[in-house]
């Protein structure tokens, strides 16, 4: 579920959140299935039609907060002698 990629420009390791990405399946599986029940079985369609709705809303809420995020900083360069040259 956790995903990890380092960055080829700064080295940085960038990593996808676990839990974020089980709320957005948890809604797609469940609009899915609350749209294909309540499409097929009239009697709980009153039922299936706002639980579909709030699960994809709640899919497409957490694609949106769902982003790459810095799991390990590349060292930094102490580079104070470079900077002493220009003050």
């Amino acid at each position: 579920m956790s995903g990890e990629i380092q960055c080829p420009l700064c080295d940085a390791w960038l990593g996808k959140s676990a839990p974020m990405a089980r709320v957005k399946m948890a809604g797609f599986y469940i609009g899915f299935m609350a749209i294909v029940w309540g499409y097929f079985d009239e009697s709980v369609r009153n039922i299936c039609i706002p639980v579909a709705i709030f699960a994809v809303m709640l899919l497409l809420v957490s694609h949106m907060m769902d982003h790459m995020k810095v799991t390990e900083r590349p060292e930094q360069k102490d580079n104070s002698e470079e900077r002493q040259k220009y003050r």
